[in-house]
């Protein structure tokens, strides 16, 4: 068959069939020929310490600053002579490969107590049984307090989402005091209950507890 019978039937254009037979006839082979493009600027091992750099806390490497950002890290890199030279984009690209996000945080604590793990060890024993403890009618309840929380409402009513709009929330509020909320978990059902106090004393956390049991006994 001719190029142009073979390009009308495939439909591509006759310097590619041109291209093709020539090469089945130097190479008998069909595959692409090997493309080595650029050369890499960056060797594996600088990657995989730059990612480390960016999994460690800045304060480890002498920075005051509590997050890393591409700029800091490029800064670093190259201060810790990882890198000779290497720009932020690069680094933005290497970290959302590997899906590090560095403006995201999440808070923990730790204790500092020496005697956590004694103090800690009847409290998750007294969790673990708690489904056996309300069979046998005895609830166990976990209870926390939030003090001073700012009570404030919307001068404006919030309105609904509409087609090509965002939901729009007012930024105008009015305050209303501060509330003391108190809250209590039934370990065993998984249950809560919450309720607000102007005041938080004893009493008030005495009569959240009675409410409390009333509830969970109806």
């Amino acid at each position: 068959m001719s190029n142009t019978a073979i390009a009308r039937g495939v439909g591509c254009s006759l310097d590619t069939v041109r291209v093709w037979r020539k090469r089945w006839q130097t190479h008998q082979s069909l595959k692409d020929l090997p493309r080595p493009g650029a050369k890499r600027t960056f060797s594996p091992s600088q990657r995989a310490q730059l990612t480390a750099l960016a999994c460690s806390c800045p304060a480890n490497h002498g920075k005051v600053f509590k997050r890393w950002n591409s700029e800091k890290l490029a800064a670093v890199a190259v201060e810790k002579k990882i890198v000779n030279q290497i720009s932020s984009a690069t680094v933005r690209i290497w970290l959302r490969a590997d899906k590090i996000k560095l403006w995201r945080y999440h808070s923990w604590q730790k204790s500092t107590d020496p005697e956590f793990v004694a103090k800690a060890g009847p409290v998750l024993d007294l969790y673990e049984s708690a489904q056996v403890d309300a069979q046998a009618g005895v609830l166990t309840v976990c209870t926390d307090e939030k003090p001073s929380l700012q009570a404030r409402q919307r001068v404006d009513e919030t309105l609904p989402a509409i087609k090509g709009q965002p939901v729009r929330v007012a930024d105008r509020y009015k305050r209303l005091g501060a509330v003391q909320l108190f809250c209590a978990l039934a370990v065993a059902s998984g249950r809560t209950f919450a309720r607000t106090y102007a005041r938080k004393c004893f009493a008030q956390f005495k009569q959240f507890l009675s409410s409390t049991l009333s509830i969970y006994a109806a």
